[in-house]
């Protein structure tokens, strides 16, 4: 992800991206994505802002995200707080850049097919 991007979220949500041994830089937190991730991220952080407000005892300042990157065509979210209220944003945001993907790749694969159509 561009480093403005990247900056974007570090500082609306300085608690959670922080610098840790576990990240592709010691210096400041990075995220191992491409730049179409941002917007998904940014829900992503969004949601966890909310519960953070609304659940301040349970999650805290302990919360703390270790790496997020793109592997195999899916974003990667790792955190140290086990709260299944936690997995279940990371999974909804993950699924939906699932079914993006795939309503992508239809579209791709339909452009395709209507091209060699016409020939």
């Amino acid at each position: 992800m561009r480093n403005e991007l990247e900056q974007i979220l570090i500082e609306k949500f300085p608690l959670y991206y922080r610098p840790n041994p576990y990240g592709c830089n010691q210096e400041r937190f990075c995220f191992e994505t491409e730049d179409s991730w941002f917007d998904l991220l940014l829900e992503l952080s969004e949601k966890i802002e909310l519960m953070f407000k609304q659940y301040p005892l349970i999650y805290g300042e302990s919360f703390t995200v270790f790496q997020v990157k793109e592997k195999f065509g899916e974003l990667r979210f790792y955190y140290n707080i086990n709260s299944e209220g936690l997995d279940y944003a990371v999974l909804s945001v993950i699924q939906l850049s699932l079914s993006k993907c795939i309503s992508e790749a239809e579209r791709k694969a339909k452009d395709i097919t209507k091209g060699n159509n016409e020939k």
